[in-house]
């Protein structure tokens, strides 16, 4: 693995433990939605952070996590506790994961059928003779 990488994140782990202590027998923990190809950043996706925005402003667990904006997907930091508490906080993880997944596959699918229309209208205008 990537010594880089390693350092990377555990300073993005450290710098997340410093501004959230934790309480009591928390751990924090990485999850992170990494897209299959292409680029999943903020300029590259605006609806979908459109959407992940509103996600995140909504969410009441707002300043129990951090939210990391990466080209390769975003990633939740967030504390993990075997208390009551986490368990209405991991769902609420949950959701805004499965919310981010949703915009990922929704855009995708719709770049992948734009594609297919632009290939053959191509097609079709090379069959019959069109420009």
């Amino acid at each position: 693995m990537d010594t880089k990488w390693q350092e990377t994140f555990r300073a993005r782990m450290r710098r997340f433990e410093v501004r959230r202590p934790k309480s009591g027998a928390d751990v924090a923990v990485s999850i992170k939605v990494r897209v299959s190809s292409g680029c999943f950043h903020r300029e590259h996706s605006p609806k979908a952070y459109e959407i992940i925005d509103d996600a995140l402003a909504s969410s009441p667990t707002t300043g129990a996590f951090s939210f990391e904006e990466h080209e390769s997907g975003p990633e939740l930091l967030v504390y993990v506790a075997t208390t009551t508490a986490a368990v209405s906080l991991a769902a609420g993880i949950v959701n805004l994961v499965t919310a981010i997944i949703k915009r990922r596959l929704f855009f995708a699918s719709q770049v992948r059928m734009k594609l297919k229309r632009s290939r053959s209208q191509t097609f079709s205008a090379k069959r019959f003779g069109s420009s």
